[in-house]
């Protein structure tokens, strides 16, 4: 038997190591085995063909997969991994072949390759995958514009799940936009007018939003208006915060809000990873080999994930509800082992090591007035373990200061927070220190499906918020709805709530809720109780729901029951939402009333654009019987939401008008919509008109191609979609959905290209009877304008009737393989059919 001694098996590693770094590191070896990959290579012979049939070029069949040279906006992915809509560059390695596809400095940051890698590229004008790795390469799917890059993991940084790289993040392009929501309403005793008004413009990544109000004075006419936001807005990336430059209330999730004019740098969750966005704790476990862990909520499977031996942690689970994490560790050999953590998110936590605040100052701000009063407000909030997170509030002002400092647990008993705080207030030459301590716990017990609310809190009669203390300030500055909130909260003692609900679990029950609500004031025994308790269910059909409320009103000390039932109906009738309703209202108090009433409400239209309701009631109040009649509709046009109401019962009556919608300047000109934008993305498809947009409720193209998509969501990925149902027969997209992420308060601009047909089919007959399919047609400038189908058929495109009159059918390289088409005068009226004409190619 041969056998190799230690030195020849060392010289042949040597040896076939040398070779395998020799192809890795040959650029011509790589080019061929991407054009390998990418595509194959076939010849064709007309040897088999009869006739003038010899003569056929064939070389459009040669190469399977062709790509031509060019720029391609494309869907991308990586890994399988959907990232967004971007345009690359393909270009010819080999004239022979295909165009492959060229990475440029745009395409490689979207790719998040570590650094090692990028440092050794080559510096060459077209970047391969294979520059990358050996093993990378590229699927690219002609037919639906979709590119997926497949490289290896060990290539690419590893990111929490849901990351998307901030250089990705859209700013958009510059535009602007004024939004308005118009109410008047009209009874027997006055007439109230309203008058809202939103704007904004964009440019450079800087936003700019506006709001402000007229209203109606004790005339029936608009008083003056009132600005209540004039903000400029930046992110800041690097810290994933944002800058608010101009008039805002502070973003302060913690304490109290501020009305300011100044400045704050305040975080943005959203411009997170959405599996680190929300508090989940992190997973700690040992596997004893390789093995597959598994995590539970509620019986429902929220993540799995396969772990090598060793100590492991899950750093980005990412939930919403409560209930217990149940955690599965399943051995190779089959052996599983459970772990559980305990999960309560109705407490205010934050992931182990994440941390969010802000910091403001400015002058305070009332309704009508902006006052002298500088203010300061920081808030900070820690993830200081698994299950425990630290926050601290400090605002600070030349009449008052106040500390704040909240701890929140998640424990197996539930979720708990405690915070209290200090103020000390001077004013009118008096100084007065008060302490308010707060305490919060939920439960959601999963067997049982019960979630337990609890708040209570209690503060010194010397405590004063900041709003309370700067309005006292200012009492003289005050409106009415300022005065009102000001008494409302400078009096409290005591607040206690406390609400309980239950789901059956077997359906057929139902669920229950029941509240308590009390506040206790300093000034006098009155205090106010408010107590609800409600019942629903659904049989069949059916959904119903009973209950009952108690409150008591602290200033005149007056109680009053109410007790309610409703039932409501779905109704099927020619495809269209209807619902029939039914509702029982007995209240007792100074005034002891019963109210019965119907109504039959529903939607109407091919988008559900319009919807209406109608109704009838019955009111006895004080043994006196009162019929009433009401109505309502809306109408949801592409440019404009109309709104109306009615009322009337004899001896009184009332009705309204709305009216709610916006205008989007941008390059293109300028759009109604029927929503008041705030992130919003411009859609333009070139010669488009009619088609809805997926998703956007009533939005459609206008003439020009443009339209306003309002549903925007920051930082994350939307998709754009066009609706072509509604498009002329004539008209193809190139592509009918793109992806965009916006930033907060962009307008991302979105371009689809279409294609119009002329709506004309040509069906030719000629002296040597059937002509090769595929044959080009062409016009007098030797442009193509159509293929020949099957039957001697061709849609002709991209044509002009009134000028391509003469039309040359090619099928080979000899004058023989061509015939001529002269085209009758056609009929150029638009039309959504085509036009079936029988020419003679000679």
């Amino acid at each position: 038997m041969f056998q190799l001694s230690k030195l020849s098996v060392m010289c042949l590693y040597a040896v076939a190591h040398m070779v395998y770094a020799q192809d890795n590191h040959d650029p011509l070896k790589k080019d061929q085995d991407l054009l390998a990959h990418n595509n194959h290579s076939y010849a064709f012979s007309t040897t088999s063909l009869y006739g003038a049939n010899r003569d056929i070029d064939l070389k459009a069949f040669n190469i399977t997969n062709y790509i031509a040279p060019g720029m391609y906006n494309v869907s991308l992915s990586i890994n399988e991994k959907a990232l967004t809509d971007t345009t690359v560059k393909f270009d010819h390695l080999d004239a022979s072949s295909s165009a492959v596809l060229c990475l440029d400095p745009q395409l490689l940051t979207q790719l998040d390759l570590k650094a090692q890698v990028i440092e050794k590229l080559p510096q060459e004008p077209c970047i391969t995958i294979k520059d990358i790795s050996p093993d990378a390469y590229y699927d690219f799917n002609l037919q639906q514009l979709s590119l997926n890059l497949y490289i290896p993991l060990v290539d690419v940084v590893q990111r929490p799940a849901g990351y998307i790289s901030p250089k990705l993040f859209d700013e958009g392009v510059t535009s602007a936009f004024i939004g308005y929501n118009a109410n008047l309403h009209k009874n027997d005793q006055q007439t109230q007018n309203y008058l809202n008004l939103s704007g904004g413009i964009n440019f450079a990544g800087w936003f700019f939003r506006h709001n402000g109000y007229f209203e109606s004075n004790q005339s029936g006419n608009l008083s003056r208006y009132r600005s209540s936001i004039n903000t400029l807005y930046r992110d800041i990336d690097a810290l994933h915060s944002r800058l608010s430059l101009g008039e805002f209330y502070t973003n302060n999730n913690i304490s109290e809000s501020l009305s300011i004019l100044g400045a704050q740098l305040a975080s943005d969750d959203n411009m997170l990873p959405w599996s680190v966005r929300n508090y989940a704790p992190i997973v700690q476990g040992v596997a004893n080999t390789n093995a597959l862990v598994r995590v539970f909520q509620n019986g429902q499977k929220i993540y799995e994930k396969s772990v090598p031996a060793g100590a492991f942690e899950l750093t980005d689970l990412a939930t919403l509800s409560n209930g217990d994490l149940k955690v599965e560790i399943i051995e190779n050999g089959g052996e599983v082992r459970v772990l559980n953590f305990p999960m309560q998110v109705s407490i205010n936590l934050l992931k182990k090591g994440r941390f969010k605040y802000s910091a403001a100052a400015g002058r305070y701000k009332l309704a009508d007035k902006i006052t002298d009063d500088m203010v300061g407000q920081a808030n900070f909030s820690y993830g200081l373990s698994n299950n425990i997170t630290l926050s601290n509030s400090v605002t600070y002002a030349d009449i008052y200061k106040n500390i704040l400092i909240s701890a929140g647990m998640n424990t197996a008993l539930g979720g708990i927070s405690f915070s209290g705080d200090y103020s000390r207030t001077n004013l009118f030459d008096q100084t007065k220190n008060g302490q308010r301590y707060q305490f919060k716990y939920s439960f959601f017990w999963e067997p049982q499906s019960i979630n337990f609310n609890a708040n209570a809190s209690t503060q010194s009669k010397r405590y004063q918020t900041a709003n309370n203390a700067l309005s006292q300030a200012n009492y003289d500055k005050l409106n009415q709805d300022e005065y009102w909130n000001f008494w409302n909260n400078n009096d409290l003692k005591n607040q206690y709530a406390l609400s309980v609900s239950k789901s059956f679990q077997d359906s057929r029950w139902g669920s229950i809720q029941a509240s308590i609500l009390r506040n206790e004031y300093w000034s006098d025994n009155n205090d106010h109780n408010q107590y609800v308790l409600n019942y629903s269910n659904r049989w069949k059909r059916f959904s119903y729901s009973l209950g009952m409320s108690r409150s008591q009103d602290p200033y005149n000390n007056l109680q009053n029951n109410t007790y309610y039932a409703s039932l409501s109906l779905p109704l099927d009738w020619r495809k269209n939402n209807l619902y029939l309703s039914s509702n029982l209202q007995r209240s007792e108090n100074t005034t002891n009333s019963t109210n019965a009433n119907i109504n039959l409400s529903g939607t109407l239209g091919e988008s559900n654009n319009l919807n209406f309701g109608v109704g009838i009631s019955q009111n006895n109040d004080n043994n006196q019987n009162t019929t009433a009649y009401n109505g309502n509709i809306n109408y949801l046009h592409p440019y404009v939401s109309l709104g109306a109401t009615a009322f009337n019962n004899g001896d009184r009556s009332q009705f309204s008008v709305s009216a709610q919608g916006a205008l989007v300047a941008h390059r293109y000109g300028v759009t109604a919509t029927n929503t008041i934008p705030n992130t919003y993305t411009i859609v333009h498809v070139e010669k488009g008109q009619d088609a809805g947009i997926s998703n956007a409720w009533g939005v459609k193209l206008d003439r020009f191609g443009n339209a306003i998509y309002s549903n925007s969501s920051p930082y994350s990925k939307n998709l754009i979609q066009i609706d072509p149902d509604q498009m002329p027969v004539t008209m193809t997209l190139q592509s009918s959905q793109a992806t965009v992420i916006p930033r907060q308060f962009s307008a991302t601009m979105v371009k689809f290209s279409a294609q119009h047909s002329s709506m004309y089919v040509l069906r030719i007959s000629s002296p040597q009877g059937q002509l090769p399919m595929g044959a080009e047609i062409r016009n007098a400038k030797q442009q193509l304008v159509g293929r020949l189908a099957q039957s001697n058929q061709a849609i002709l495109d991209q044509f002009d009737p009134q000028q391509d009159r003469q039309l040359t059918l090619l099928w080979g390289n000899q004058h023989q393989n061509s015939c001529q088409i002269q085209l009758p005068t056609l009929n150029t009226e638009k039309s959504q059919s085509f036009q079936i004409i029988p020419v003679e190619c000679k």
